[in-house]
Parts: structure tokens; sequence; C-alpha cells
């Protein structure tokens, strides 16, 4: 057993939505963990709210198909959304494709400590990617050591 702890955050985690719709002045914006199991949002959210755990699973964890499979799926637009914004799958920088947005740009992680968000409620919409000053301080130390001059942006 995991403890009393574990059961109340089993427990909180699964009265949130797997997925949210914001609507803003420029359209639906979806929010999914990692993907969605349809092209059409719509369908998407009403296979979600239905539960399938296969389809709670893409959403969570994304689709378990080969990695060139995978591309060609997210390089193809989610209907019914402005923009559909995910995570899950780190990346250097944030990646668009479409109309998908993936901002997991690794805040979760100890050598990576960016966090990106996006105002979504924007004609264009603007990535913001924040590092972490411990993060800045490693850089710098890196800079140093190899006795580069270049600034670091704070």
């Amino acid at each position: 057993s995991r403890g009393p702890l574990h059961r109340r955050w089993r427990a909180a985690l699964a009265r949130m939505p797997i997925a949210v719709t914001i609507e803003t002045a420029y359209g639906a914006v979806g929010l999914v963990h990692a993907d969605v199991p349809h092209l059409d949002w719509s369908v998407a959210t009403a296979m979600l709210e239905a539960a399938a755990p296969d389809h709670v699973d893409i959403a969570l964890l994304g689709p378990d198909v080969p990695e060139d499979e995978l591309r060609r799926h997210r390089s193809r637009p989610v209907s019914g959304l402005r923009a559909l914004v995910h995570g899950h799958f780190v990346v250097d920088e944030v990646e668009r494709v479409g109309n998908r947005w993936n901002i997991d740009t690794g805040a979760t992680f100890a050598r990576r400590d960016r966090l990106t968000l996006l105002h979504v409620n924007a004609r264009r919409i603007p990535p913001w990617t924040f590092e972490s000053v411990r993060l800045r301080r490693r850089r710098n130390q890196v800079n140093s050591r190899s006795g580069s001059s270049r600034p670091t942006p704070s």
C-alpha cells in the first residue's frame, strides 16, 4: 500500500477532467496532457468523457505507435479548435505543428528546469519559456570554466 496521501492524490486526480476547452475571443483552445484519441475535438472530448481506458491512455500517455507514425499523427490538425495545447513529450523548444502546440520544455526534469506557458487569449499565441535560477547558474558556471564571456540572458 502506498499510504493515505497517495490514495487522496489518486482520488483528487480521478475527479479532474482529462481534457479542457478554453473559449477565447479568437476561438476554442483544447488542453490535454499528451494527445487526443480523435482528430475532431468534439468527438475526442466525448470519447474521453466516456472514459474508455484506451482513450484515456492516449490522452495521458500518447498513442502507443512507432515514432514515424506518431510524427505523422501529430502533424495532422485537430478540427474544432484554434489550438490544441499538450505536453508529455519533452522538447528543447516549443514545438508548433499546424494547430498543435507541444509546450513541455522539461519543467519537472532536473537538468532542464524550464517551464513554458502560452497566452491563448491573444490574436497571435505567444509562448513564454522561463528558466530556473538554478539552470542559469549552471550555464554561467560552464561559461566561466570554458572562458566564455558570453552573458546568459536572465
